[in-house]
């Protein structure tokens, strides 16, 4: 019996010790970041036969550093017609700015801003700016989620997007790869993919590398923060 009474307080320590560690993690990870990274590959289109950009939707990986895409994609970057990067075609991050959060109920809240420019961004209006609400994630979920909810750049009035777009199908997780730096993936699917110049509907693949600037959470504005130069 004193046994049996043992392994029980053994197994609640044990477990009570792992939930405050699990928690530990996912607190520990809140914070204000800085993009230093992103990249973004088509992995599937809808073709459209009278599209000018029929057939160029994969044919360049949307990155702010083709170097760094390289490393990370050794077999997909700069083969054959596909994923062409490097310094022409790479854009620059005016905005890249990353809110991860927890509250009480013991979930996790991600919100990200980014704005680019130059490169192959610039062939597509609406990638030139990104407000992004990720849909909580429980903890002890492994840190993976599923939905996300997205503004775009409006170039005609030069502001996001009035109307927002769901991918409540897109897949997403964090990996922590040292300290204060995260990385998250994210695969745009579903009935709402995205759209390049409102002709090709496309399936695409995020990849982006964050720095953590401070402790504590920033509350994100959707709003231009700084002034996009003339597209040539």
């Amino acid at each position: 019996m004193a046994r049996l009474i043992y392994a029980s307080c053994f197994i609640f320590i044990f477990s009570f010790s792992g939930f405050c560690a699990e928690q530990m993690q996912h607190t520990d990870i809140a914070g204000t970041y800085r993009i230093v990274f992103f990249g973004s590959q088509v992995v599937k289109h809808e073709k459209e036969k009278d599209s000018a950009l029929d057939g160029i939707a994969d044919k360049f990986y949307i990155s702010n550093n083709c170097k760094k895409a390289q490393e990370l994609y050794p077999a997909i970057i700069n083969h054959g017609l596909r994923n062409k990067c490097n310094t022409v075609t790479q854009s620059k991050i005016l905005d890249g700015i990353v809110s991860i959060s927890y509250d009480n109920a013991n979930y996790l809240h991600i919100k990200s801003r980014l704005q680019m420019e130059g490169g192959v961004v610039d062939m597509s209006a609406s990638d030139r700016y990104q407000y992004t609400v990720y849909a909580p994630i429980k903890y002890g979920n492994s840190l993976k989620g599923k939905g996300i909810v997205s503004w775009n750049y409006d170039s005609t009035n030069n502001r996001p997007s009035s109307n927002s777009v769901s991918f409540l199908e897109s897949p997403f997780y964090i990996t922590k790869l040292g300290k204060d730096i995260l990385r998250i993936d994210i695969t745009l699917v579903g009935k709402n993919v995205k759209v390049i110049d409102k002709m090709i509907k496309i399936d695409a693949v995020n990849t982006i590398i964050l720095e953590k600037m401070d402790m504590r959470s920033t509350d994100l504005e959707n709003k231009i923060q700084k002034q996009f130069a003339k597209i040539k």
